[in-house]
């Protein structure tokens, strides 16, 4: 996936919940119910009228969430 902003970093920033899941070895249910009680970031790209879209997942939260129950 090409970068449409200027950044500088390679470091993705969000990514799909197959990114996500490949990335933490967590499962989609729990992507999802990690989501639903407001532990993670997400974005709808969807069209206006449409049925489906692409969520996004932040990773830097995905990442925060972690570092935050790590022992």
């Amino acid at each position: 996936m090409k970068p449409i902003s200027k950044h500088t970093d390679t470091q993705a920033r969000w990514g799909d919940a197959k990114v996500i899941c490949n990335l933490f070895g967590i499962h989609r249910t729990t992507l999802y119910r990690l989501v639903a009680n407001g532990f993670i970031r997400t974005s709808s790209l969807r069209e206006p009228g449409t049925l489906r879209g692409k969520r996004l997942f932040d990773i830097a939260s995905v990442e925060a969430l972690l570092e935050s129950r790590a022992t």
